[in-house]
This record gives C-alpha cells, sequence and structure tokens, in this order.
C-alpha cells in the first residue's frame, strides 16, 4: 500500500473500521499541492483507546 491509499481509506471508512470515517481531508486553499488531514471525533475516539 502506499500513503496516498491509506489516506484514502481512513477517510472513506473502509477496511473492517465497519464505515466509520476516522479523518477529514481538505486541499489547502494556500498551496494546492497539499492537502490538510485531521481526526474526526470517531478517530480521536479510537486513538485514546490505543
Amino acid at each position: 500500500k502506499n500513503v496516498a491509499t491509506t489516506i484514502r481509506r481512513l477517510e472513506e471508512g473502509r477496511e473492517g473500521s465497519g464505515d466509520v470515517k476516522l479523518i477529514k481531508v481538505k486541499q489547502s486553499k494556500e498551496d494546492q499541492r497539499f492537502k490538510l488531514i485531521w481526526l474526526t471525533a470517531k478517530g480521536k475516539s479510537l486513538l485514546q483507546r490505543l
């Protein structure tokens, strides 16, 4: 797997996550080469349990 595939799967909530979207991704307005990525509430909850 590459990073882009992993990011997309976390964003879409696939692969055993029960369709839980763990991250949000947004294109940077300042620089179109970058994407901003942050945890959703479900992602934060999962992180605390790890």
